[in-house]
């Protein structure tokens, strides 16, 4: 098999229950031969958590940073540092002049950020915010809380600590016991649920925290899974696909490429993961991938695979071109490899 370049030295390569990695050279891109996954986990059972309009607020640490992973330092450049802090609050920038009606926000209100007023939080550096919007709520994550609002702005759960979510999980579990940050969440327009994660590195294994809510309110319970990984998943970031919830992370000398069983989550049952490992590149930080999520009323094809995306430095990570690297990766979860 050999893999096309597409336009301006775009690759492309497949994960259809085997591996297919491009090389950096531009034009027509060999591949490595096919695999299979290089690891199908054991099924890990869920636990269901408390309703989190039910959790009472908790008091954020203070003093600690949340370091950026095993692989790399946790601290700014100064000159960094300095230019990210706004003492005077969020920084906001008027639009001068009309833009199209659709663009208009239906409403807005102060979110979590790491100065004080109302809102979440977060004495860490970075914060790590992220949210996302359903129908009728806003649920944001900061290292290392959330907090769930109404579209009015009204708070209706938390700032509350991540790790709550899986307290229902057995003692010494470290999804329970740790709050390690880099969180994320996400909307499943699908299925009109939420999807709440963060990863666990300081306990006695490493762990992904991925937890479902059982209906589409995000401020009621959760079906809590921690998953053990192979190696530090740092930097997750999670697509959401028809046929499962695909994950990457970046691991030092290697990236990751997973999927979860999002059928089994959804419906609180066991569920276990896939995955690939891909090479890094070089470089002071090294190379990233990210899986496509699925946004819209438009759903991808019947069984389209997922496409991840990875971004080459010609300078660093060689080649004649900067260029974008695309992966194909469809799971297969009867007969995986």
């Amino acid at each position: 098999m050999t893999i096309r370049a597409l336009v301006y030295g775009l690759a492309t390569a497949s994960l259809f229950g085997a591996m297919v990695v491009a090389s950096p050279a531009s034009g027509s891109v060999p591949v490595a031969a096919d695999t299979g996954p290089n690891l199908i986990s054991e099924s890990v059972e869920p636990a269901l958590s408390p309703a989190l309009r039910d959790l009472p607020p908790t008091t954020q640490p203070t003093g600690a940073q949340v370091p950026e992973g095993l692989s790399g330092s946790g601290t700014l450049p100064e000159r960094d540092r300095a230019a990210s802090i706004n003492p005077t609050g969020p920084r906001q920038s008027e639009i001068v002049g009309e833009g199209p009606a659709d663009l208009v926000p239906v409403n807005s209100f102060a979110g979590g950020t790491t100065d004080s007023y109302a809102g979440q939080e977060s004495p860490f550096f970075p914060p790590d915010t992220v949210g996302d919007v359903g129908p009728n709520h806003y649920v944001q994550m900061v290292n290392v809380s959330y907090q769930i609002w109404n579209k009015t702005g009204t708070s209706l759960a938390g700032p509350t600590s991540i790790k709550a979510l899986w307290s229902g999980l057995p003692d010494g579990t470290p999804c329970k016991t740790t709050d390690d940050g880099d969180p994320i969440v996400l909307y499943d327009q699908a299925a009109d649920r939420w999807m709440l994660a963060q990863f666990s590195y300081s306990g006695a294994s490493l762990q992904m925290c991925i937890a479902y809510s059982t209906t589409p309110d995000p401020t009621g319970t959760y079906n809590a899974y921690a998953f053990d990984m192979p190696k530090f998943p740092d930097y997750e970031k999670f697509g959401i696909w028809p046929d499962g919830l695909y994950m990457s992370t970046f691991e030092g000398a290697t990236l990751g490429a997973y999927v979860f069983d999002r059928a089994a989550m959804l419906a609180g049952l066991p569920a276990n993961f896939q995955r690939f490992e891909i090479s890094a590149g070089g470089g002071p930080r090294g190379q990233r991938i990210l899986p496509a999520d699925w946004d819209g009323a438009t759903a991808p094809p019947a069984g389209a695979p997922n496409p991840f995306v990875m971004s080459v430095d010609a300078d660093v990570q060689g080649g004649a071109a900067d260029r974008l690297e695309l992966y194909n990766f469809h799971v297969d979860w009867t007969t995986p490899g």
